[in-house]
């Protein structure tokens, strides 16, 4: 037991000394203490906007604990170090603010491919205006935003596969918000869900048929059917509640 006493003593240290100063010392504290490169950029953020009692040394210190965040491969501290970078007014400044942004942009930062497709079609950041890199990054802030869309409903299509209906039911509905490329496998969910007792895919697909909307052919016909299975799921629903 002994020799546990020296290991378990530092981070006992480490807490109380935390509990006892200011949010400023607590906040650097875990930072240095953690080097996790998103409480080192969080720490730098901080700095800069909720600390100026001196601006000029906070912005500073700040911009160090970005820059080792950036370096430690973190996109989001990538991406704000080029912002700051493209807050100067010296042409290396704007050298490194495209250098930052493009880093964080290949690592899947929407917020740099964003920028670089301002800076390349209106001509910012010392760039000249070529349309041709500006749409590239366009189409890859369009192709991430797809991407990061799929992983947020990757856990949603999970559970709709095993069968749970309000999830059948979430993932119709932002497949349709997707648009018109996603139509598709948005109304083969709220299939899925209407046979599965969802009247709110249910009624979805009585409209859809209704109004021709979704991709869907105008049609009579199956708009009651659906019509028929939503009033059956509606009778079932208030017998269950009774």
């Amino acid at each position: 037991m002994k020799r546990l006493v020296p290991s378990l003593l530092a981070p006992m240290l480490m807490l109380l000394s935390m509990t006892s100063c200011t949010e400023h010392a607590r906040k650097r504290m875990h930072a240095d203490w953690t080097k996790d490169p998103k409480d080192l950029y969080e720490y730098g953020c901080y700095l800069i906007a909720k600390r100026p009692s001196n601006f000029y040394a906070d912005y500073d210190e700040g911009r160090k604990y970005i820059e080792r965040a950036a370096n430690m491969g973190y996109p989001v501290a990538m991406e704000g170090l080029g912002a700051l970078h493209a807050m100067g007014y010296h042409p290396e400044d704007m050298q490194q603010a495209i250098y930052w942004f493009t880093r964080a942009a290949e690592l899947g930062n929407k917020s740099a491919m964003l920028k670089l497709e301002n800076a390349f079609r209106y001509g910012q950041l010392g760039l000249q205006v070529d349309t041709v890199k500006a749409d590239y990054w366009h189409r890859r802030f369009v192709e991430q935003g797809i991407k990061d869309e799929d992983q947020r409903l990757a856990p949603w299509v999970a559970k709709a596969e095993q069968g749970d209906l309000k999830s059948m039911e979430f993932v119709a509905r932002s497949l349709e918000d997707r648009g018109e490329d996603h139509w598709k496998p948005a109304v083969e969910w709220y299939v899925q869900a209407g046979n599965a007792g969802s009247t709110e895919a249910s009624m979805r697909l009585v409209q859809a048929y209704r109004e021709g909307q979704l991709g869907l052919p105008k049609d009579e016909t199956k708009s009651d059917e659906w019509f028929r299975k939503w009033q059956q799921a509606t009778r079932e629903q208030s017998s269950r509640r009774e």
